[in-house]
């Protein structure tokens, strides 16, 4: 909602997977909200500190989302159903859902029926078990990776010819 806590964790963690693997220059990872109300803010202290127990920075500011992320992103992976539903209107045309996918859909270990993925922390004051993100993202971003890219890690190109990295957003 206010990207302030998942997203950010997400966008911290595979930007530091895709610098692992070499690829920083070839994937753009980032993170949104669907509302306004922490834009300029870092993350929830609680999650940074989450993060950094884990060895992860999280480094980027709340923003909410825009038409153009629909444009830009390759891989929109949204964290709930709630911000889907929100992206998804976004799309009026409905001209961008191949690229809207539940953050979940890429989560081999996820079990729908606890949920477990898609609570919020800053509702339900469990920073720390979000942190299970670390064991499910490097099978979502392999995933993502391969499928998103068709796996050419080079650039894509724009319209204008200039290229471009992947881009993946969280929602």
């Amino acid at each position: 909602m206010g990207n302030i806590c998942r997203s950010p964790a997400a966008e911290g963690v595979m930007q530091a997977m895709a610098a692992e693997a070499g690829l920083e220059k070839q994937l753009f990872c980032d993170s949104a909200g669907t509302i306004d109300f922490h834009r300029g803010q870092a993350a929830d202290p609680r999650m940074r500190k989450a993060a950094a127990r884990r060895g992860y920075t999280l480094g980027s500011r709340a923003r909410q989302m825009t038409a153009e992320d629909l444009v830009q992103f390759d891989l929109i992976l949204t964290m709930d159903e709630d911000n889907r539903e929100y992206v998804l209107a976004m799309d009026g045309e409905s001209q961008w859902g191949h690229k809207i996918k539940p953050f979940c859909d890429f989560v081999e270990a996820y079990d729908a029926a606890e949920g477990v993925l898609s609570f919020d922390p800053f509702l339900h004051l469990n920073w720390y078990e979000i942190f299970h993100l670390h064991s499910c993202l490097s099978h979502v971003f392999g995933c993502a990776y391969e499928r998103y890219t068709f796996g050419r890690s080079s650039p894509k190109r724009s319209q204008s010819g200039a290229t471009r990295p992947h881009g993946f957003l969280q929602v």
